[in-house]
């Protein structure tokens, strides 16, 4: 669940350390992100499609809302390993299917590795 705040609690969150650079933020209009302002290490807010800096008088505003954007973890693909298939003993599954459903999930597995190889070796 992603975490909420007022306006003007955001800003002191931001003004105490508590949220860190790159942090992304969405209203009910933008989308904005926490950087270093470029000209020293002070710590702005962007709008991210425009890359401006907005009225800050806006988030002073106790009726705006800002909501976190929590970004997915990375997934190592590297680290997926290939299923060891071996026949089920349970009779209400049907072997062939089985062997037939991992081996499709290690041929998807190399194809993603090969694919993720690619993207990163360019």
């Amino acid at each position: 669940m992603s975490k909420e705040y007022k306006g003007w609690d955001l800003l002191k969150e931001i003004a105490d350390g508590n949220i860190k650079e790159g942090t992304k933020f969405r209203d009910n209009y933008n989308i904005y992100i926490l950087r270093k302002d470029g000209i020293g290490d002070e710590l702005t807010l962007f709008n991210k499609e425009t890359y401006e800096t907005p009225d800050y008088s806006y988030f002073a505003d106790n009726d705006n809302t800002f909501e976190i954007i929590e970004e997915e973890p990375e997934i190592d693909i590297q680290s997926y390993k290939e299923l060891l298939l071996e026949p089920l003993t349970e009779e209400k599954y049907n072997n062939s299917d089985i062997y037939m459903l991992g081996t499709q999930i290690n041929a998807l597995i190399k194809a993603v590795k090969q694919l993720d190889n690619q993207i990163n070796n360019k």
